[in-house]
């Protein structure tokens, strides 16, 4: 997802988010669900980079801070921390945070059906 999210390639973003997934992001309307809601917060992210002329990296920092996969293995709970480096007309600012996703395995494929943005204190 983050490498998806950095390329702006709704292709790969689209293989990996389920047809239901949920994004709370802290740009408006902030929560994007029902049908297709994580393609439409993907798209509605990207058109807003592109509009501001603005390149988006994402990395992982570290190890995830938590992992927890179900007993039966169909599903998880994965807290990441990311770095982003947000970029215009040549100048980066960086913000630290938590990228915390749930996911589903679908057809052997772990698909995400939650998104969650929260910067660092």
């Amino acid at each position: 997802m983050f490498d998806a999210a950095s390329r702006g390639d709704a292709a790969a973003a689209a293989r990996v988010l389920s047809t239901d997934a949920v994004a709370v992001d802290d740009a408006p309307p902030f929560v994007w669900s029902g049908k297709n809601g994580g393609m439409r917060w993907f798209t509605d992210e990207a058109n807003a980079l592109k509009a501001g002329h603005v390149t988006l990296r994402i990395t992982m920092v570290g190890s995830a801070r938590e992992v927890t996969e179900t007993t039966d293995g169909s599903a998880l709970y994965f807290a990441q921390p990311i770095r982003v480096a947000l970029t215009t007309a040549g100048k980066t600012d960086y913000e630290a945070g938590i990228a915390t996703m749930t996911m589903r395995k679908e057809r052997s494929a772990w698909k995400i059906t939650s998104y969650t943005w929260t910067m660092k204190p």
